[in-house]
């Protein structure tokens, strides 16, 4: 436990101070495009491109471990929310990506309530939506959400009709920096399932997936009242 907080810490120190210089590539290689792209032969164009591509995801990248190490930052003040608040928080994080894959989003049981701490849990379903509709070849992708009141717990159900997962590597995709695909495919830190995770663990739950290549993804989330 005590090395894990270690190598978290030492993660969040080093993305934060990441963050000023990768900035600055950025930004610059940004500036420089826009001055003399127009200019530029066909593989010095192609060159920059690469900085820009590499840079841009250095910062996701850095973005995403902050947002990781952040989590045992975090008090655990839980309130009250219905699912639809959550939804509507969802569905706004979420309309870019909608609208450049005309994507859906449906969602049930809107007047339920949790007791959770809200900006974790909506991050979390954030990252599974973007997820449902980023690995998706549908031609209209869909993700719903469902949630049931079970014993002592909320049981959530993300479901999608994307390219589904190998049985094979259902425990390995919620491993920091776990990729099934490659870069080229589909862009991604690698991050989002394990912060999804630490999420529902820290509010003394669990995540799991149930998937087919091929066939979509239903991931489960159960929370603790």
């Amino acid at each position: 436990m005590r090395s894990n907080a270690d190598l978290e810490r030492f993660a969040y120190s080093c993305s934060h101070d990441l963050q000023e210089p990768v900035r600055m590539v950025l930004s610059f290689s940004e500036l420089l495009q826009q001055r003399i792209g127009s200019t530029l032969d066909e593989s010095s164009s192609k060159y920059l491109g690469y900085i820009l591509r590499g840079a841009s995801s250095a910062k996701q990248l850095i973005q995403d471990m902050l947002a990781y190490s952040r989590l045992d930052q975090s008090t655990m003040n839980r309130e009250w929310v219905t699912i639809g608040e959550l939804c509507q928080k969802v569905e706004a994080a979420t309309v870019v990506s909608r609208e450049e894959c005309r994507g859906e989003f449906h969602w049930s049981s809107g007047d339920l309530k949790l007791h959770v701490v809200t900006s974790q849990v909506v991050q979390l379903l954030t990252n599974l939506i973007a997820n449902g509709l980023k690995y998706n070849k549908s031609e209209v992708p869909v993700v719903s959400l469902s949630v049931t009141l079970e014993d002592s717990s909320w049981l959530i159900c993300v479901a999608d009709n994307g390219i589904g997962i190998d049985s094979r590597y259902k425990q390995q995709i919620f491993t920091m920096f776990s990729r099934l695909v490659s870069k080229g495919e589909y862009e991604g830190s690698g991050i989002g399932l394990a912060i999804c995770q630490k999420i529902a663990e820290r509010h003394g739950g669990s995540i799991w997936v149930e998937s087919e290549l091929g066939r979509g993804s239903q991931f489960y989330v159960r929370l603790s009242q």
